[in-house]
């Protein structure tokens, strides 16, 4: 009774296995890698200059020039 089974009741299969559900899942294979854009989209076509032309800075030492006559100077007290 209390501890003994009977041949009917429990299968016994020959050496040990691993219970189904604490097998670790077979490996998948790996993604293939993204495929690169187009090549539309890295044309080497030049672009049309913009319509209202380029910007042309002002000569930076005119600027400096003017900028420090017009700033007061200050008198180094000895």
């Amino acid at each position: 009774m209390g501890g003994e089974y009977e041949e009917s009741e429990v299968e016994v299969e020959e050496g040990c296995q691993t219970p189904k559900h604490a097998m670790i899942p077979a490996t998948f294979a790996c993604p293939p890698p993204p495929k690169k854009k187009a090549a539309a989209a890295f044309s080497k076509k030049k672009k049309a200059p913009p319509p209202n032309g380029y910007f042309h800075p002002p000569d930076l030492e005119l600027e400096l020039f003017f900028a420090s006559n017009a700033a007061p100077r200050r008198q180094a007290w000895a």
